[in-house]
Formats: C-alpha cells, sequence, structure tokens
C-alpha cells in the first residue's frame, strides 16, 4: 500500500504548494506575476488545486530552490507563502501554520544596528531569518527592518520592551489582522472574541522584571557578556552572548525553557 502511494506521489514529490495571503488571485493572475517576480531560468507548470492553493513543478531543479531560499516573496502587495508539498496536503484544509514577512520596529536606538543584537530582539517577535541591509549597514535609522518567520496560528506580537523601553511592531503588507484578537485571516468585525463583547477567556501572562545591562563599547561592538532585557505581550526574553537558554514565562499557559545557540544567530 505505502509503495503504491510513493508510485502516485512520485510526480510531485519536488512541487511546491503557494498561496497569496489575505487575497484570492485566479491562476492567470498568479501565473502572469510570478513569472516577473521570480525571473527563474527554466519553466514551470502552476495547478489551480483549489481554495486558493496552487501546486507548482519546476523544470530546473536549481529554480525550485531559488523560490525556497529567496523567500517572502510578493504580488500585488500580497505575500506569497511556500511550502513544500506532501501527500498529505489538503487544499480544503488550512495548511500554512507560518510564512516569513518583514517588520519594522520604529525608532530603535541606532546602538542595537548589529546583525547578531537585531537578531535577539527580532526573535522576541518571531523567529528572525535575516537582517535588511539598509538596518546592518545602519544607513536608515527611522526604523529597523527584519524578515522574521511568524506562526500563522498565534496571535501576531504588537510591541516590545527593549532594554525599558517600548516599540511599535509593524508587519509589512500583512492587513488582514484583527485589531481585537491579533490574529491574521479576519478583521475586527468578523472576529469572535468581538461578537461574544470579549465572554471568550484572555490568557493572562506574567513578566518577569529585568535590569538593563545592555552596553556598547567605544569600537561600537556589544560588550561580552552582556544582556538585552526584550519583551514582547506573551513573554519576556533575557538575552547574552554567553547565555545557554532564553527563558520563557507563561508562554501559552505553562513555562517553558528553549535552548538557544546565540554563536548561530
Amino acid at each position: 500500500m505505502e509503495e503504491a502511494k510513493e508510485i502516485l506521489a512520485k510526480p510531485y514529490k519536488d512541487a511546491i504548494v503557494i498561496k497569496a495571503l489575505g487575497k484570492n488571485f485566479s491562476y492567470t493572475v498568479i501565473t502572469h506575476k510570478l513569472k516577473g517576480v521570480w525571473r527563474i531560468k527554466g519553466g514551470y507548470e502552476v495547478l489551480d488545486v483549489g481554495f486558493g492553493y496552487f501546486l507548482v513543478k519546476f523544470n530546473l531543479l536549481e529554480d525550485r530552490e531559488k523560490v525556497i531560499l529567496r523567500r517572502p516573496w510578493m504580488i500585488i502587495g500580497s505575500y506569497v507563502a511556500v511550502k513544500l508539498w506532501s501527500s498529505s496536503f489538503r487544499p480544503c484544509e488550512n495548511t500554512f501554520g507560518s510564512t516569513m514577512v518583514w517588520i519594522r520596529i520604529t525608532s530603535l536606538n541606532i546602538n542595537y544596528y548589529q546583525e547578531k543584537v537585531m537578531k535577539m530582539i527580532a526573535s522576541a517577535v518571531r523567529k528572525p531569518i535575516r537582517i535588511d541591509l539598509a538596518t546592518k549597514s545602519a544607513e536608515r535609522g527611522k526604523y529597523a527592518r527584519v524578515c522574521v518567520q511568524i506562526n500563522l496560528r498565534l496571535p501576531v506580537i504588537k510591541r516590545i520592551q527593549v532594554d525599558g523601553h517600548m516599540y511599535d511592531i509593524e508587519f509589512e503588507h500583512l492587513n488582514l489582522i484583527c485589531e481585537k484578537c491579533s490574529y491574521f485571516g479576519h478583521v475586527t468585525r468578523e472576529c469572535a472574541k468581538e461578537n461574544n463583547n470579549g465572554i471568550e477567556k484572555e490568557s493572562t501572562v506574567k513578566e518577569k522584571n529585568l535590569p538593563s545591562q545592555f552596553s556598547v563599547d567605544n569600537n561600537g561592538k556589544t560588550a561580552e557578556g552582556s544582556q538585552i532585557p526584550v519583551k514582547n505581550q506573551n513573554s519576556t526574553f533575557e538575552f547574552g552572548f554567553n547565555a545557554k537558554s532564553i527563558p520563557i514565562m507563561e508562554k501559552h499557559g505553562a513555562a517553558d525553557l528553549v535552548h538557544d545557540n546565540l554563536q548561530e544567530a
């Protein structure tokens, strides 16, 4: 039985599944716009599988790798979520649990515009992927820009606290975020929590007060062993280049301890 399933899945084993977030585009629009955005060498086939999902098969494996590795992609102001196809994929189900998006942290102190530090700060929002070139080189001071991978099944983080100061988080082109519950995928008037007049139980989160210990040496580099207290509405993070773990307080109802090798940042 398993062997028969593998044979049936073989033509699609290198395919990917894409979906435009927040908008439903036609097959014609998707194929036309992706051609100009991806700019790949070989050809590809696009199959509309329903519910806003499209299956894409590439003639060249290098084109497939380019599309996967150079995310996030955008067409007409909307992110195009990308994931590898698998035989368990069902178009009628919400299969995109996460996607990559660009965020802006407004008015962040220029001292923090260093790649390793920025990744630490961005991890309070979600998993950092890469730092915008203008941010790494400190060419723009109005806002810091970072690509992060967010979980679409969790509320987005709208504010973070860095070293005792609050900063707003802006999600570029991720417009369908509810002002009431902070979840992506619906507007406030369609929110179940809003329609139930707030009856739905909201989780309470405890935060840990952390001292301000961030310092920068005369060469503009973060001092060895220094720590940046960073908080978001769900968690409290304490960072340090010598730290072996990041404590997360009462995340989603249970205390957890996430081990993180900061040298990989």
